[in-house]
């Protein structure tokens, strides 16, 4: 019977009885750990594609115009290349659109409006350079079919990659 006794007090003993139906809280002080880490990376966004139109000749150039965006964090330094297309024996100052036969309109990508400055992919030579904002930014792609002989009536195309190093 000592045993049984025992337990009852113990538990007794356990259970607070608040005075006038009142609990007290109690505050046990914890700490949620939230984190993100941003690291340095880029994305390419909407590309507009560059077109030249319908020409009957090609006696006189032709400018057009694209765009690309790229969103970096703040203050991350990033540049962009443009390749020399998927033309024949294309480069980056002379790229070549193709069309019926093979044959091919030569082009030229330039990062200024007066298309001074080809764009190319070589570091520190024809690369546009920026500085992250953290949104999106566009850069102009600004295009130039120089006068040429006027090749077979047809589609000419190219596909240059945008490359982003940051």
């Amino acid at each position: 019977m000592k045993r049984s006794l025992r337990a009852a007090i113990a538990v007794l003993a356990a259970t607070v009885i608040p005075i006038g139906g009142a609990y007290a809280a109690q505050t046990v002080p914890e700490n949620l750990g939230v984190s993100l880490e941003i690291v340095e990376a880029c994305e390419v966004g909407t590309i507009e594609a560059i077109a030249f139109g319908t020409q009957g000749t090609l006696g006189a150039a032709v400018d057009a115009e694209g765009s690309v965006s790229v969103t970096c964090p703040e203050d991350t330094e990033y540049s962009i290349a443009l390749d020399a297309g998927q033309g024949d024996s294309a480069t980056v100052t002379v790229r070549k659109m193709t069309g019926p036969a093979s044959a091919a309109i030569n082009y030229t990508l330039y990062s200024d409006a007066g298309r001074n400055t080809v764009w190319g992919d070589e570091e520190g030579n024809n690369r546009v350079t920026e500085t992250g904002s953290g949104a999106a930014q566009v850069h102009p792609i600004y295009a130039r079919v120089p006068s040429q002989a006027t090749p077979a009536v047809g589609l000419y195309t190219d596909i240059v990659t945008v490359i982003v190093h940051y």
